[in-house]
């Protein structure tokens, strides 16, 4: 998975699917951005140090062992399990990253944060 963000996004455009929803994708610019070199002198920065290529260490290694786990999740289930306020997509979320924490083997998050606008328009205080 890639970024927090990233995963944010895609739930929220899954759950636009799943409730029928039409997704299309983001509108491109069509004007042409050119982008000056910003080394105008023609010389190699100081700062700046051409290595030799690395081959492929870039790639993780496959050596450890993979399993698939699915599961049916009902919004009962979430309701009764995780009597949170809150919206079942959010809890949902919530149980996906504390699975993901644990899948890491680091700490898990004591607090999960879902940022969301406010339905009432109500600005939080300073």
């Amino acid at each position: 998975m890639g970024d927090p963000l990233s995963l944010s996004h895609i739930f929220n455009l899954w759950t636009r699917a799943l409730a029928g929803e039409e997704i299309t994708a983001p509108k491109t610019s069509d004007w042409e951005r050119v982008f000056r070199n910003p080394n105008s002198s023609g010389k190699e920065p100081v700062s700046v140090k051409r290595v030799g290529p690395v081959g492929d260490l870039w790639v993780a290694p496959n050596n450890c062992k993979m399993t698939t786990h699915s599961f049916n999740v009902t919004v009962n289930n979430i309701k009764t399990n995780f009597p949170a306020n809150g919206d079942v997509f959010e809890i949902l979320s919530g149980i996906i990253w504390k699975c993901i924490a644990k899948a890491r083997e680091e700490s898990e998050p004591v607090t999960i944060t879902i940022i969301r606008s406010d339905p009432n328009g109500l600005k939080p205080r300073a």
